[in-house]
């Protein structure tokens, strides 16, 4: 089935709407959780010199993780339409600024963040194979390739299989950052 119709009393293109409510805030509490929080713990402790203060670093990043998302919901409700932060763009800046978002986000950000975030997925799924936890460069990179190239298919499979594994990757990122928070408390009474 077509996931685009053509609505003739109206004569404009429309796209189904077949992401539910799980699927949604699976997306978007997925999108704003990147993989950062995985790939800097190493920096932020050693920058701030204490593990109870980068705990707190956490959690107000999470608060403005909250805040965002809230935001973005709330411009779901009263902008309608699809095309997401270029729609919010385009109704409040005008179209020479989303042009703009949208130049800059398909050509630069959104390939910079989904290598990113393929290279952190390959660096930790190689290491589970080497003892010393320092998999090779070609390792962490045909990895992260795959990773691609397996999610582009998903993608392209349908909207609801691409919608489970969101599902699928926010429980995991939120049982890793769970796990991860009480690890900290755990660790970080007796730590300076």
């Amino acid at each position: 089935e077509n996931p685009l119709r053509m609505d003739t009393k109206q004569q404009k293109l429309n796209l189904k709407r077949e992401v539910g409510l799980m699927g949604a805030v699976s997306l978007l509490a997925g999108t704003m959780m990147g993989a950062g929080i995985f790939m800097s713990p190493q920096t932020v402790i050693s920058a701030i010199g204490s593990c109870g203060g980068s705990l707190v670093v956490w959690a107000s990043c999470a608060l403005q993780i909250i805040m965002v998302s809230l935001c973005f919901a709330e411009l779901g409700t009263v902008i309608p339409e699809s095309g997401g932060e270029y729609i919010y763009v385009l109704r409040t800046s005008g179209p020479v600024v989303a042009f703009i978002l949208a130049f800059s986000s398909i050509m630069f950000l959104r390939p910079f963040n989904n290598a990113a975030c393929a290279l952190g997925f390959g660096q930790y799924a190689v290491a589970l194979f080497h003892s010393d936890c320092h998999p090779s460069a070609l390792e962490v990179k045909c990895a992260a390739a795959a990773a691609i190239i397996v999610l582009t298919y998903v993608n392209c499979l349908s909207v609801r299989a691409s919608m489970s594994l969101q599902v699928v990757f926010l429980v995991g990122k939120v049982v890793a950052l769970m796990l991860i928070i009480m690890g900290g408390l755990v660790i970080c009474p007796g730590a300076h």
